[in-house]
């Protein structure tokens, strides 16, 4: 059976400056307690080598406050996966 779908709506929120898949994998690594070893791989056709995003239309859909670091934006969701979640409406399966 797959993995249950949940209504959390997707969002891709942006800090306005770059950030390297090694840098964003060392700081979940620090704040999850763990030494990440990423495999550096040849890149792939069609790739996107870089990607910088305002913030402006997610903080405004979202109503968020003002920005915050990358890493402590990751520590409150990494704070909220270890609570469990809360808040996180998981739909129940049909009978």
């Amino acid at each position: 059976m797959g993995a249950a779908a949940t209504e959390a709506p997707v969002r891709n929120l942006r800090t306005g400056r770059a950030t390297s898949s090694l840098e964003l994998a060392g700081i979940i690594g620090r704040l999850c307690g763990t030494d990440p070893r990423p495999q550096h791989l040849p890149s792939r056709a069609g790739e996107i080598r870089e990607s910088v995003g305002q913030r402006t239309q997610a903080a405004e859909m979202l109503d968020l406050p003002e920005p915050r670091s990358l890493e402590s934006g990751l520590a409150e969701v990494v704070g909220w996966l270890r609570a469990g979640r809360p808040g996180l409406r998981v739909p129940q399966a049909a009978d």
